[in-house]
C-alpha cells in the first residue's frame, strides 16, 4: 500500500511533469515566482501545488512547494535513463556536471555540492535553487529524478542524516550502484520527520 507522502509525492510530480510536456509556459512561471520566497506565500502557485497536498504535514507542504519552484526552473521530466543506477537522487544527477569538459573535478561544483550538504532545513532552498541554476546552465536536459527530491527534502533532517549520505556517495562515486546499508534511503519514513506535524 503507498504511503500519503508516496501518493502526494506521485501526483503533485506527474501535474508538474504534464505542465512541462504541455509547454504551459505561464504555468511554469508562476512556479518560478516561488524561488526565494517562503514556502506558501506565492498566490500564483497555489492552483498548481494546493491540491496536491491535501492533509500533508508542514514539512510535506514546504517540500512541495520548494520542489515545484525548483521544477518551474529546470522544467525536464524525470526519464530515468537505460544506465541510471538505483541511487537516482539529487546527488547522482548532478555528479553528471561535476567534472569539467577537458577533464578534472569543477571545484565550484564540489564547493556548492558540499555545502547543501551541510545545510540545515532553513537554508536548503537557496542551496538547493543554486544547484538547480548551475545544472540548467551546465547541462539543459539533465533530468531529475523529482519524485525523489521530494520525499529527500521531507526526509531532510533525518537524524542518520541518510539523505545526505545518499547523495554524497552517488555523487563522488560518479553515481554507482547503492550499497546494501543504503538501499532504503529512497523511501519516505514520515514517523521520523523531526517537524511537528502542523
Amino acid at each position: 500500500m503507498t504511503s500519503a507522502p508516496q501518493s502526494r509525492a506521485a501526483a503533485l510530480i506527474s501535474h508538474l511533469q504534464s505542465l512541462a510536456e504541455r509547454e504551459d509556459r505561464g504555468a511554469l512561471a508562476a512556479l518560478r515566482r516561488g524561488l526565494g520566497k517562503e514556502p506558501g506565500t506565492v498566490p500564483e502557485m497555489y492552483r498548481h501545488v494546493e491540491p496536491y497536498l491535501v492533509g500533508a504535514h508542514k514539512t510535506q507542504a514546504d517540500a512541495g512547494y520548494l520542489v515545484a519552484s525548483l521544477f518551474g526552473l529546470h522544467s525536464v521530466p524525470w526519464n530515468k535513463p537505460a544506465d541510471a543506477p538505483w541511487n537516482t537522487g539529487f546527488g547522482w544527477t548532478l555528479s553528471r556536471i561535476r567534472q569539467r569538459q577537458h577533464g578534472g573535478e569543477d571545484e565550484g561544483v564540489a564547493r556548492r555540492f558540499a555545502a547543501v550538504l551541510n545545510a540545515g532545513r532553513d537554508a536548503l532552498p537557496v542551496h538547493l535553487r543554486q544547484l538547480m541554476s548551475l545544472l540548467h546552465s551546465r547541462d539543459e536536459s539533465g533530468s531529475v529524478d523529482w519524485e525523489r527530491l521530494f520525499r529527500d527534502v521531507v526526509d531532510w533532517e533525518r537524524v542518520d542524516r541518510r539523505v545526505q549520505r545518499s547523495w554524497a556517495e552517488a555523487f563522488w562515486r560518479g553515481g554507482g550502484q547503492t550499497s546494501a546499508a543504503e538501499a532504503d534511503t529512497s523511501e519516505p519514513d514520515e514517523g521520523t520527520s523531526t517537524d511537528e506535524d502542523s
